[in-house]
């Protein structure tokens, strides 16, 4: 009898505690999923709301490198919209956050990723400068993740902003 109550009650708070932690996990999908549904419909500041809600839910759920990853859907769809400065604005904001997460929260491939997509923005729109400092940043990442085709083709970027 001890025995069943004893793992009854272990039962009912492993499920309550599924029951704290999904939800917002649900509701982030859901959101991201319904944001890229918008932004295919050309629906996009609609796009932008569901894009920033499920950064949000992933963030509750502390679902961190969920949340990172959505960064490129709000960038995008503000580039869709004509507004490559708040493309801009959205990725460096996704640098902050990588950079608040501490270590090995966040992939630095992943993070790389963004860094290339940010640089390309920032090369079409003519900030040069900043371009030049992000190819630092990436060069600094591929030599810890030992990529030496990404270095080599950093040079060939940076030759290219000259």
């Amino acid at each position: 009898m001890k025995k069943s109550i004893f793992f009854a009650a272990i039962l009912f708070i492993f499920s309550v505690s599924c029951v704290a932690v999904n939800p917002p996990v649900k509701d982030a999908e859901f959101s991201m999923n319904y944001g890229k549904k918008l932004l295919d419909e050309g629906k996009i500041s609609l796009a932008i709301i569901e894009f920033k809600k499920s950064k949000a839910y992933f963030d509750e759920a502390g679902y961190t490198y969920s949340a990172f990853a959505v960064y490129p859907y709000i960038a995008r769809a503000y580039y869709m919209d004509n507004n490559a400065d708040a493309a801009i604005d959205t990725y460096f904001e996704a640098l902050d956050y990588a950079l608040n997460q501490g270590e090995g929260k966040i992939f630095l491939e992943d993070l790389a990723i963004q860094m290339w997509d940010l640089y390309g923005l920032l090369k079409e729109v003519g900030r040069i400068e900043e371009a030049g400092y992000i190819l630092d940043d990436l060069e600094k990442i591929y030599r810890q993740l030992d990529d030496l085709d990404k270095v080599y083709e950093i040079k060939g970027e940076r030759e290219s902003l000259e």
